[in-house]
């Protein structure tokens, strides 16, 4: 907890640990309806998180926190490391393709001036 009323959380404004305040949710979606903090989501009834609105005391800025499960967490970030190896070896494919297409190229040419030759 934060000298000043509230917690050292990374507000993503100042992109650093700041003292942030909680708020009610609906002061940042304008949904009056919003006032569960127990969340699930409609495509995942599995996932289920803790929500809280938040209110950086440097900068301002509201933003809504959410609280997941640590197991969770490493499966997302083993998710993340993984897509990440998928578009490295998408590029990788996508440059050797085109590569092979020119080759492809410059073999149909060289074998279009052997047939000329016949």
């Amino acid at each position: 907890m934060g000298k000043n009323g509230g917690t050292k959380i990374y507000c993503p404004s100042c992109e650093e640990i700041q003292i942030c305040e909680a708020i009610p949710v609906p002061h940042i979606t304008y949904d009056s309806s919003d006032y569960s903090q127990r969340m699930y989501l409609t495509n995942h009834p599995d996932l289920n998180f803790f929500q809280r609105g938040r209110r950086c005391k440097a900068c301002g800025e509201e933003f809504i926190t959410a609280e997941i499960e640590y197991e969770f967490l490493m499966e997302l970030s083993n998710l993340r490391i993984a897509l990440k190896d998928i578009k490295e070896n998408a590029e990788i494919y996508n440059k050797q393709t085109v590569d092979a297409q020119k080759t492809l190229q410059k073999l149909q040419k060289s074998l279009s001036l052997l047939q000329a030759l016949k």
